[in-house]
């Protein structure tokens, strides 16, 4: 917090990559909490176990699309542990308010199968219909157990990203960084390029997004 651009690279980019690869090599001890279909029908007994029980923020990834590192499976739990570190140095959220978590749904990465230390289910990844079911349960329990909580959907699989903020956005508080947060500095870059030089008025640019959300793309639409 005192220095963010100097530590900043620390908590991401690109040694936050670095650090999922080798995940599993570098452990000592767990920095959230780990879901999978072997907690299905039991997801509210494992969320209450977590000390804090005011939790505002989940940040939750699948570890399926690390920083194009591809498949990380378990490993990707460095990602919403960065993260949320950064909710704290960046916007002062205090650290008991943040938890990362990750969902394990098993993967096909021949690397990590093989890896004596990987920390993930050594089985095939599962199919879109059994992801689904679990994460309507997590969805449903994280409402009944931290009711106040929004919940960081973060480095999922494409496919899933995209159909998981469909399907939660207008029932419960969500976010997904890959989609709204890609689209809103784009967004933001496009409005402050123009602004300075008045090529583009205001009232012409709010017109154009109105009339025009097949020119801007689906991460800018999702947003």
């Amino acid at each position: 917090m005192s220095d963010p651009p100097r530590f900043l690279p620390i908590l991401h980019d690109q040694t936050v990559g670095e650090v999922c690869s080798k995940f599993g090599h570098i452990f000592r001890r767990p920095g959230g909490v780990y879901l999978s279909l072997k907690h299905k029908g039991r997801l509210h007994e494992v969320l209450s176990h977590w000390v804090e029980k005011d939790v505002r923020v989940i940040c939750i990834t699948s570890g399926e699309r690390i920083l194009g590192l591809g498949h990380l499976g378990a490993n990707g739990m460095g990602i919403p542990i960065g993260k949320l570190q950064l909710y704290t140095a960046c916007d002062t959220v205090p650290p008991q308010y943040p938890l990362p978590r990750h969902m394990d749904f098993r993967t096909n990465n021949q690397e990590l199968l093989t890896d004596p230390l990987y920390l993930g289910l050594r089985q095939a990844r599962v199919s879109t219909a059994e992801r689904g079911e679990l994460v309507d349960e997590f969805v449903q329990t994280v409402q009944e157990v931290c009711p106040w909580c929004c919940i960081h959907f973060e480095d999922w699989a494409g496919v899933d990203a995209e159909r998981l903020l469909k399907r939660y956005r207008e029932k419960v508080s969500c976010y997904d960084n890959d989609i709204q947060g890609t689209a809103g500095v784009a967004l933001a870059g496009i409005l402050n390029a123009a602004r300075p030089t008045n090529l583009v008025p205001w009232s012409r640019i709010g017109r154009y997004w109105h009339c025009r959300p097949d020119c801007i793309g689906d991460d800018a639409r999702m947003a």
